[in-house]
């Protein structure tokens, strides 16, 4: 599946949300549902423990994030239910 075919593009397609460059949208990669299911399963099992932010501005939380991992080459995986998942960089996620 493209990142044009995943259920969820038009929060980075559209001028409604973000439209976001194609170099960086090429570096969203959907998972297949099997795959989104294993991570979220794996998420839930090995989740040892839950860090938070609260912050209004935008810039603070990128700063937080990035003292979470500092290696933006890092990847993350983003789930929204068991059959929707990317795979991106901490960069990424940390940008957009």
């Amino acid at each position: 599946m493209t990142i044009q075919e995943f259920p969820l593009a038009w929060r980075w397609t559209q001028s409604s949300h973000a439209v976001l460059p194609p170099e960086v949208l090429a570096r969203i990669v959907p998972l297949s549902p099997s795959e989104a299911a294993r991570v979220q399963t794996s998420a839930s099992v090995e989740q040892a423990s839950v860090i938070s932010c609260s912050a209004d501005d935008s810039a603070d939380v990128r700063s937080w994030l990035r003292r979470v991992q500092p290696d933006e080459r890092a990847s993350v995986y983003v789930s929204w239910s068991e059959d929707l998942a990317v795979e991106t960089s901490w960069g990424i996620f940390i940008e957009y």
